[in-house]
């Protein structure tokens, strides 16, 4: 079956159903029907065929869902690039997919024109239509002679290549196949609940397998609404919520603490929200019972990497019991391990590694086979470098990433546990905790605080309130208070980030997170004063 499909069928089905909003432009089903068919004439007409890769480099915009909807029918493969990828990123990202067609928002033009010329492929086309020199989006296929029907695929025929986030040095291009998304799709909208009468709030990145595959052809593949945002904005997606009457809700740990925030400052009628999904990254605590108590909803978690998708999700109705802060059970379908340094399965109750497959598995780094060999065990597992633990009667709590683990004296320790503690301080909106090097114990704490405005809290007030909360080899050594944490293109914590200022804080003395700083002695920890 052809991706597309998941979406087209509700063209003959509920034509009249918005689709997709974004401002005040929409399209209902008929018309996204109709507009991927003119996308697919057009490029056609280009030279576009079966295999060939369509490359979207572009912010969150109406256009992303069709052009992704139009390479499906042709039995093309969709190349997504984040908006925010430099010169070097996108020298890698074109060198690597050699799209036959380039299509790109007019203001991002200027970092394509720097790469080498012999990577930008002759076909390209300008969403805005400002560029007279190239194709524009709305050209296409307007007089085609073209006439494209969806086309044939098999289950392993790829249909997307997603540019992971991560903090290597450089992205990891991920195939994917029509198979993979079909089955991603509609195991979310069924472990999730999405409905046909459904409007779900999209400010995830487009060119992630989340916001792309897990949320917008999920609920595509129901019949449901999409209201796209170009970014995440708490306030924003405050107004949107009470405005549009949106009934779900996804986001990062790192959105949920700002909407956290932001929900105490403001008035808004949240009552429509039917459900609130999040993952991405280990769950801060105290963060979600003081959210879950404003929405009087539960904070419904799943698990999965763009490698592997899905995994482990916390299906609202069938899982009313689940204990709090899981992320779930396994998925039908999925599978996973929990190894050792070894790579030995570990008994239940004990933090392992986890190792996926199933159904979800990619079909390997487009063109990387070496990168694929790696990750990859020779019997077919991916080593995701997350940690994990599963609890007797089956559910699983994600207690971080491998190469975040701070280790003090011998003792491993999470981030995410010393940033619930942190957390749970009146005043305190948002915690970081990384580990660097320390000639006595193998690792120290360094801790960021972000604090609410004309709030006043001492590094003293810090150690009271976690003396009885978190072990004593689980406190920070140095404590920092800055104006905001730096997080990812995919909205998740930028832990590299935190720990080069963590480096740079202990060595110099103070942060430097580009606020006037003052800084006091207080025992081993070092305060820092925002002005």
């Amino acid at each position: 079956m052809n991706l597309a499909e998941l979406a087209l069928r509700h063209a003959r089905e509920s034509a009249d159903t918005v689709a997709i909003r974004m401002g005040t432009e929409c399209l209902t089903y008929a018309e996204l029907a109709s507009e991927s068919k003119r996308v697919a004439d057009g490029l056609a007409d280009l030279g576009v065929l079966h295999g060939d890769r369509v490359m979207m480099f572009s912010e969150n915009c109406l256009e992303y869902l069709v052009v992704y909807l139009a390479t499906a029918r042709l039995g093309a493969v969709f190349s997504p690039v984040h908006a925010s990828f430099q010169v070097n990123e996108l020298s890698f990202v074109l060198a690597n997919a050699t799209p036959r067609a380039l299509i790109a928002q007019g203001s991002l033009w200027s970092r394509l024109d720097r790469c080498d010329p012999a990577l930008v492929p002759s076909v390209r086309i300008d969403i805005d239509g400002r560029r007279g020199d190239l194709v524009t989006y709305a050209e296409l296929g307007r007089n085609s002679s073209s006439d494209i029907s969806v086309a044939t695929v098999s289950d392993d025929d790829p249909i997307l290549i997603c540019y992971t986030s991560g903090t290597t040095d450089r992205p990891h291009p991920v195939a994917r196949s029509h198979a993979h998304e079909i089955w991603n799709a509609r195991t979310y909208a069924d472990v999730w609940d999405y409905r046909p009468g459904d409007i779900g709030l999209v400010t995830l990145p487009l060119s992630w397998l989340w916001g792309l595959s897990s949320l917008s052809q999920a609920l595509l593949s129901v019949g449901a609404t999409i209201v796209l945002h170009a970014e995440f904005d708490a306030f924003q997606v405050l107004d949107e919520i009470e405005r549009s009457q949106i009934s779900l809700f996804t986001g990062t740990m790192s959105m949920f603490t700002a909407l956290s925030s932001a929900i105490n400052t403001t008035s808004h009628d949240l009552s429509s929200l039917r459900r609130v999904y999040r993952g991405g990254e280990p769950i801060n605590n105290e963060v979600v019972r003081n959210l879950e108590a404003r929405l009087g909803l539960r904070l419904t978690d799943a698990y999965a990497t763009t490698e592997v998708a899905p995994v482990l999700a916390v299906d609202p109705n069938r899982d009313t019991e689940a204990p709090p802060f899981t992320a779930g059970r396994l998925v039908p379908g999925a599978q996973v391990r929990l190894v050792d340094d070894n790579g030995v399965d570990v008994a239940v109750g004990e933090v392992g590694e986890a190792w996926l497959g199933g159904r979800g598995l990619m079909l390997g780094y487009w063109n990387e086979p070496e990168l694929t060999k790696d990750r990859m065990t020779a019997d077919g597992w991916f080593r995701s470098g997350d940690l994990l633990v599963e609890s007797k009667d089956g559910f699983y709590f994600v207690v971080g990433r491998s190469s975040d683990v701070i280790i003090r004296n011998g003792a491993k320790i999470a981030p995410a546990e010393v940033e619930s503690a942190l957390a749970g301080i009146s005043g305190v909106l948002d915690a970081a905790a990384v580990g660097v090097p320390d000639d006595e114990f193998g690792e120290s704490i360094v801790a960021f605080l972000v604090l609410a405005p004309d709030c006043v809290v001492s590094v003293d007030d810090v150690y009271d309130h976690l003396s009885d909360r978190i072990a004593r080899f689980k406190l920070p050594s140095n404590i920092y208070f800055v104006d905001t944490l730096p997080v990812r293109r995919n909205e998740k914590r930028d832990r590299a980030s935190i720990r080069r200022h963590a480096l740079e804080a202990v060595a110099q003395g103070s942060a430097s997170f580009g606020s006037t700083t003052i800084v006091r002695e207080t025992g081993r920890a070092r305060l820092r004063i925002v002005d």
